[in-house]
């Protein structure tokens, strides 16, 4: 009986990889968005193209950097990860085709991880209970969607998922702690590809503490703090010894100032919606250095504190977790799209509204589970398990990122199917409490 039910979970996974693996293919070979190679997609290209063609990690725009009379100069403004992935893929003239196989490489990263929700999820769900949070994984049209642009969410959720599954690998009665310090690095060439991830490392020794019952010693914390850091330091010694600078604060100021305006907008002007930076007269000077920013803002709270404390304590936390951006074309697409299932084929517009008008339902609940566990690892941490306080860190660590800085939408998607982990986990766990 047990061998059965395990064999029909089985064959439902692969069910829902294969309906995964369809609207990933079927997305990225008939997507076609207006000027793909645009603003943050054209900077990761032009670092791709440099490094490859001129050797030079450079985000001065292909277009320039094409004359063979031009060179470009060595900057820091993006981490490398990124743009190490597409140094496969960039081509002399950059072409829809090219374009195509970064779309299908994401895609097949996607239908990776929906094997990596499925181990997380068992690791704290039992039976069939795993297969919800795949299936809302499989057709989650920002997820499907996003893997078509040329951005760092799609690798960089990947590359959160596999750290997080690595983590779950890992045995308290085990004494070696050679998978902890696997997914230290992770971690750590995950920070590479977005620096949202680069405060993490206190989360990561807590689970370890965790999931260990407190029993490794200090050099095993030592090395997974070490393997965590690893990338960062090359990258920082890239840039000391290429630039004499270890970090270029260009898009630490951006986040903070970009995401400071209440509401996305500039004096609450509905037509500065998503852009209130290019209406502020005074983002020259916000933006000059981290001091004048920080500074900056903080007269500005002083000034109207009632309203900025809202901002940063409801409105950009709800902001972070909404379907999508203010500025997205059509309510959905980061770049306009001038194709795409997702305005022509009746499947795909019916997942789009389904997830669309529950997206909030999955939040809430994952926000709840969160909560719960929070007050769970207060009461009683030894006895809580150390896989879903770890999700719930995870959730509530980016939430608390982007309430710093810049809160749009585009940047839950690498959090999306932890999201709906945490809202099965709180589902399941009700559901326990009413029968009991």
């Amino acid at each position: 009986m047990l061998q059965n039910r395990k064999s029909a979970v089985n064959f439902c996974l692969v069910l829902i990889v294969l309906l995964g693996a369809f609207l990933r293919i079927h997305t990225a070979t008939n997507t076609l968005a207006e000027a793909p190679l645009r603003a943050d997609a054209g900077q990761y290209y032009s670092y791709a193209y440099n490094l490859r063609f001129n050797g030079v990690y450079s985000h001065e725009f292909w277009t320039r950097s094409n004359n063979p009379e031009y060179r470009p100069s060595a900057d820091a403004v993006r981490s490398p990860g990124y743009p190490l992935f597409l140094l496969a893929f960039v081509e002399k003239s950059p072409s829809l085709k090219g374009i195509l196989q970064i779309s299908l490489a994401q895609a097949a990263l996607g239908i990776f991880s929906l094997l990596l929700v499925f181990g997380i999820a068992r690791k704290i769900l039992p039976g069939a209970w795993p297969l919800a949070p795949t299936f809302l994984t499989a057709i989650s049209p920002q997820l499907v969607n996003v893997e078509t642009y040329i951005l760092s969410e799609s690798l960089f959720g990947f590359l959160l998922l596999l750290a997080v599954y690595v983590c779950t690998r890992y045995k308290s009665e085990d004494r070696n702690s050679s998978t902890l310090i696997v997914a230290g690095f992770l971690f750590g060439i995950a920070t590479l590809v977005r620096p949202t991830t680069q405060y993490f490392l206190p989360v990561l020794l807590l689970y370890v503490a965790l999931a260990s019952r407190r029993q490794l010693q200090w050099q095993h914390y030592a090395a997974i703090a070490c393997a965590f850091i690893l990338p960062s330091a090359l990258w920082m010694l890239r840039n000391l010894i290429t630039l004499g600078i270890t970090s270029d604060p260009t898009l630490t100021i951006n986040t903070l100032v970009h995401g400071h305006y209440p509401g996305m907008m500039y004096n609450a002007d509905p037509a500065t919606l998503g852009y209130p930076y290019r209406f502020d007269p005074k983002i020259q000077e916000l933006s000059s250095s981290v001091s004048s920013a920080l500074s900056g803002i903080w007269e500005r709270v002083v000034d109207q504190p009632a309203q900025y404390l809202q901002w940063y304590l409801l409105g950009k936390p709800v902001e972070f977790l909404s379907w999508s951006d203010a500025s997205a074309d059509q309510g959905f697409f980061t770049y306009p799209a001038l194709q795409s299932p997702y305005l022509s084929s009746k499947f795909f517009i019916f997942s789009y509204v389904l997830m669309r008008h529950t997206h909030w339902i999955w939040v809430v609940l994952a926000i709840l589970a969160s909560l719960y566990l929070l007050l769970k690892f207060f009461k009683q941490s030894n006895a809580i398990n150390a896989t879903s306080v770890l999700l719930a860190s995870v959730f509530i660590y980016f939430i608390g990122i982007h309430s710093v800085g810049f809160p749009i939408a585009r940047y839950n998607t690498p959090i999306l199917a932890l999201i709906f982990i945490l809202a099965f986990l709180f589902l399941h766990t009700l559901t326990e409490k009413i029968k009991s």
